[in-house]
């Protein structure tokens, strides 16, 4: 399901143009990283997306990304994490990659 998308840069840059931030929504997408999870297969993604929200103030968050394809009953799981990059730093990168990580799904 998951090479549909072709590698995980492609599917990174797929996700982030037509869901993330796409033409007309005001948001900018960023991608810093993709890449294949060997164990799982998963992909995993690090972006930035900037913009404006609902009442009109200026956003820009640092994400983190995992993509699941569990071929047993043909589902599709995404785990996001974020945080406005104004508190990025190493410590949250290592948490939220710890975090991602532990992600699995039962077999």
């Amino acid at each position: 399901m998951l090479g549909t998308l072709g590698d995980a840069e492609n599917a990174a840059m797929t996700l982030l143009r037509q869901n993330i931030a796409p033409e007309g929504s005001g948001k900018q997408a960023e991608l810093i990283d993709a890449a294949k999870r060997e164990r799982d297969g998963a992909y995993l993604m690090e972006f930035i997306v900037r913009g404006t929200d609902r009442r009109g103030i200026s956003f820009e968050a640092h994400n983190m990304a995992l993509i699941v394809f569990r071929p047993r009953d043909l589902s599709l799981f995404t785990l996001t994490i974020l945080t406005p990059q104004s508190r990025w730093n190493d410590q949250v990168e290592a948490d939220f990659r710890k975090i991602l990580e532990s992600f699995s799904t039962a077999p």
